[in-house]
């Protein structure tokens, strides 16, 4: 497989993890309220779009709002942020993702949580 393809198949991937992300978080007991309303298939295309640009598999300019913009009006603590963490580390696993992308994705996704969780000023200590 060229290099090319390899990075194709793992974008490809980065969407199915994103997808079964979504579906664990709607019936989650813990954060599934916060998706109360919430179009599965928006999150899922715009959560994409979001995490390959984050990830540098390309730059094309993320249309939506910021994440603190986003969730402004969510009472979203650490408890919840660890919780979508433990769902995506899970999804994670299960995917045929390369660990180093796995690895790489949730440092930076821990690196957003000052601009999710209010009050937040970086990980927390239970995660």
């Amino acid at each position: 497989m060229s290099k090319l393809e390899q990075k194709e198949a793992e974008q490809e991937i980065i969407r199915d993890v994103i997808r079964e992300f979504y579906q664990r978080a709607f019936a989650d007991g813990i954060i599934s309220h916060f998706f109360f309303g919430k179009n599965h298939d928006d999150l899922v295309r715009m959560q994409s779009h979001f995490t390959l640009n984050m990830l540098g598999y390309h730059k094309n300019p993320y249309p939506g709002r910021s994440l603190r913009q986003v969730h402004a009006s969510l009472p979203l603590s650490d408890v919840h942020f660890d919780r979508r963490r433990v769902i995506l580390e899970n999804v994670l696993s299960e995917s045929s993702l390369p660990l180093s992308v796995q690895l790489k994705w949730l440092s930076l996704e821990e690196r957003l949580r000052p601009q999710i969780v209010r009050g937040s000023s970086g990980p927390s200590c239970s995660g």
